[in-house]
């Protein structure tokens, strides 16, 4: 009697180390395959693919940091991609005839844009929190809670998301992922805390903060296209228009490395726009 119990036990106890060994690789695969589609992704459909995976991952593993974080990174970038594509759909509607008057149209979102981006940034906001909370030492978790924030702002409307009380959350998380890893990701960490300088209202706006911290990232990383288009913006507001002018140039003769891939058209479009009004 006894050796049929431990016979059973000894089954039911392989058939658990198997299905658990089996749902460490299915979960290696995902992470593989997560990887694969998000440089990628560009459609809401692609889009929706890639979050659906992820999300019912994440819920069969609550306390998988690698699913909780890139979560949170595919919520993030499919709000951040919504914004960039409507940025600069919104100049070329405008047609502007200057400098001025692309940055002043590419602060334009409709209600129901603006809706759908501050929901992304807002779920993928909970899941960047839970990464942290799993894992404090690690970059990941801060750097798309900082986009998350980011996003979540910019959907919402940057006046009404500080007084949520938003603005020293996107600073904490922001300072955190440089801390934990400047360099992360093509120094974006310090991209998105330089931008912010750039974007938030008085009295927070720091022009001359903005472009220390964005000269800081091009020194960890030279050739990124964002990190390029943001310095020569805040250049430009900073008065030093042939310096902004060399940071665009640059856009248009350097190709854009894998994160930055499917939003090069983008990249490039936008400071071709700036290239043409510059002079006006």
């Amino acid at each position: 009697m006894q050796k049929s119990i431990n016979s059973i036990i000894a089954v039911f106890s392989l058939l658990f180390f198997l299905s658990q060994a089996s749902f460490a690789q299915s979960i290696d695969e995902i992470i593989k395959k997560a990887d694969e589609l998000q440089n990628r992704a560009s459609a809401d459909a692609e889009h929706e693919t890639l979050v659906k995976m992820l999300k019912e991952a994440a819920a069969k593993n609550p306390n998988g940091y690698e699913l909780q974080w890139r979560t949170a990174r595919a919520l993030g970038i499919w709000a951040d991609q919504i914004n960039m594509r409507n940025t600069l759909d919104n100049v070329r509607k405008a047609n502007p005839k200057n400098v001025d008057g692309i940055l002043a149209a590419e602060k334009d979102m409709s209600p129901d844009l603006g809706k759908k981006v501050s929901a992304l940034g807002g779920e993928a906001r909970g899941y960047a929190e839970k990464a942290i909370s799993l894992n404090p030492n690690r970059v990941e978790g801060y750097y798309y809670n900082s986009l998350a924030l980011s996003m979540y702002s910019l959907g919402k409307g940057i006046i009404s998301a500080l007084s949520e009380g938003i603005r020293p959350k996107l600073v904490e998380a922001a300072k955190k992922a440089i801390e934990k890893d400047k360099a992360y990701n093509e120094a974006s960490p310090l991209r998105i805390y330089g931008r912010y300088y750039y974007k938030v209202p008085w009295p927070y706006n720091d022009k001359t903060e903005s472009e220390k911290i964005l000269r800081e990232a091009l020194n960890v990383n030279p050739n990124s296209l964002r990190t390029l288009l943001y310095f020569g913006d805040t250049l430009y507001a900073l008065g030093k228009r042939e310096e902004a002018k060399k940071q665009w140039e640059r856009i248009i003769s350097t190709s854009a490395s894998a994160p930055e891939k499917v939003l090069e058209d983008v990249f490039k479009g936008m400071a071709s726009m700036r290239l043409e009004r510059i002079g006006n």
